[in-house]
C-alpha cells in the first residue's frame, strides 16, 4: 500500500516536470485547483529522467503518469465531442488489449504449471516430508514458505488513476 502511494506520488512529480515543458496555452486551460494538487502533492525529492526532445510513448513514464496525462487530456484538452468519443474508444481499445495480454500471461503461466504438474507432485511429496522434518528442528514459517512449492497468481487490480479513467468513458 506504501508503495502505491510512493508511485502516486513520483507519478504526479512526472506529470509536473512534462507540465513545465508543455505549452503555457494547454497549461492555462487546467483548472489551477487541479494544478495545485499536483504541485502540494508530488514526491520533490524524486528526479524523474524525462527527456524533453523525446516524445511522451518514448519516455520511461509510470503507468499512474499516463493515466494523469490521459485524464487531462480527455477533460481539458479534447476540444470537442468528437475527439473526446474518439480518445474514449481508443482508451477502452487499449485496455482490451491490456486485459488480453494479462489473461494471454496467466493462461501461458497456468499450461506451464500443468505441464510440470506431475514431476512437481512427486517432487512436493518429497519435498514436504523433508520440510515437515526442517519445519519440525526450528525452521520459522517464511524459511517453511521458501522450501514449498508455491505457486502465486498476480491480481492486478485498477489503481485510483485507472478507475478515474474508467469512470469517465463509462467502462466498469
Amino acid at each position: 500500500m506504501m508503495e502505491d502511494y510512493k508511485e502516486c506520488k513520483q507519478a504526479l512529480k512526472e506529470v509536473g516536470v512534462i507540465l513545465d515543458n508543455t505549452s503555457l496555452e494547454d497549461v492555462n486551460k487546467i483548472p489551477n485547483q487541479f494544478l495545485d494538487f499536483i504541485e502540494k502533492n508530488q514526491d520533490n525529492s524524486y528526479n524523474p529522467q524525462i527527456d524533453i526532445k523525446k516524445p511522451l510513448n518514448q519516455q520511461n513514464l509510470q503507468p499512474q503518469t499516463i493515466d494523469i496525462l490521459s485524464l487531462i487530456y480527455l477533460k481539458y484538452w479534447c476540444e470537442n465531442e468528437e475527439k473526446r468519443e474518439s480518445y474514449k474508444k481508443l482508451l477502452n481499445e487499449n485496455g482490451k488489449k491490456e486485459q488480453e495480454k494479462a489473461i494471454n500471461q496467466n493462461n501461458q503461466n497456468s499450461q506451464n504449471g500443468q505441464n510440470n504438474q506431475s514431476q512437481n507432485n512427486q517432487n512436493n511429496q518429497n519435498n514436504q516430508m523433508k520440510n515437515e522434518n526442517k519445519s519440525n528442528q526450528g525452521l520459522n514459517n517464511n524459511q517453511y514458505a521458501q522450501n514449498r512449492n508455491v505457486s502465486i497468481v498476480v491480481v492486478k487490480k485498477p489503481n485510483l488513476f485507472q478507475k478515474m479513467i474508467n469512470w469517465i468513458t463509462g467502462r466498469k
